[in-house]
């Protein structure tokens, strides 16, 4: 998990540096109610099976992207 104070977030299907060598997997809903592993569970020996498997739950993540543009207008006029 990199919900912690001074943890940072890790891009999908990159390789965490610890024991086992993790990968930072991007999971569906139904997968968030029943998973009881750890953030460990797929690796660099098991992801592509999962992904010959199961559809990528961001596939279409950019049907969705949005411009940061005004946000980041917005937050510097605040800053001033």
């Amino acid at each position: 998990m990199c919900n912690g104070y001074g943890q940072t977030g890790v891009a999908p299907y990159t390789l965490r540096p610890v024991t086992g060598a993790p990968v930072a997997t991007p999971l569906d809903w139904q997968e968030l109610e029943d998973f009881r592993g750890t953030s460990r569970k797929y690796t660099y020996k098991n992801i592509f099976r999962r992904l010959a498997q199961k559809q990528d739950p961001w596939k279409n993540i950019g049907r969705y992207a949005r411009s940061l543009k005004n946000p980041m207008k917005k937050l510097a006029a605040l800053r001033r």
